[in-house]
């Protein structure tokens, strides 16, 4: 059944800058990293806000993230894959950094995970190597879920679920394109039927594209 998003996850608030490490480091798997001429997918445009959903200025939801309105929230490895695939799509031609995928991934975390998603000014922002030195390129990301593994049995209101999957970054100009893939380990809790990401593994940054 699908559920109505919270009005927990609806608000989202700009604060200060995105701190250098955020959220729990656990279960995080070796990512591999390469270049290569992958056939670029569509890349992706700004798109009015979902139902429900409030980004603040700056920040901008994209045409190639699921739609959290129709987001099976009753679902734990649903939830996980939105959430992971939102935390890892950005576009250089609307994101003034590629932290802002974090302010977006973060309408699926908890109260207490969120601040640390939301740490993010577009003014002040500390862009990853691979936006720094791709954005001249009018880069973009385009993030495949390639499997995903329950992690036991969900006991109560809290399960987890690791996502393998794969990030490319394109070049519109058609620069080589870089691919990234990796397994994230995502906690959730649940209040009131709905799944929130509650902890994660965060991805590390690629090589430097030059």
């Amino acid at each position: 059944m699908k559920q109505r998003i919270p009005a927990s996850v609806t608000a989202v608030l700009i604060t200060v800058a995105l701190l250098a490490s955020c959220g729990p480091t656990q279960h995080n798997a070796p990512l591999q990293t390469s270049t290569s001429t992958i056939k670029s997918q569509e890349p992706p445009h700004a798109v009015s806000q979902p139902p429900g959903i409030s980004l603040p200025d700056g920040i901008t939801w994209l045409s190639t993230l699921d739609n959290p309105a129709t987001l099976h929230w009753d679902d734990a490895p649903s939830v996980a894959r939105a959430y992971i695939k939102a935390l890892y799509t950005w576009d250089s031609k609307v994101d003034a950094s590629d932290q802002a995928s974090w302010v977006r991934a973060s309408i699926y975390a908890t109260p207490d995970l969120q601040p640390s998603l939301r740490h993010y000014n577009p003014g002040n922002s500390h862009p990853s190597a691979t936006y720094t030195n791709s954005w001249k390129h009018q880069s973009y990301t385009a993030v495949i879920i390639l499997d995903h593994t329950r992690e036991g049995i969900a006991h109560g209101n809290a399960d987890s679920v690791t996502i393998t999957w794969r990030q490319d970054t394109y070049m519109r100009d058609g620069f080589k394109t870089i691919s990234t893939s990796g397994s994230t380990y995502v906690a959730l809790a649940k209040h009131q039927n709905t799944w929130q990401v509650s902890s994660f593994s965060p991805a590390l940054e690629s090589p430097d594209l030059s």
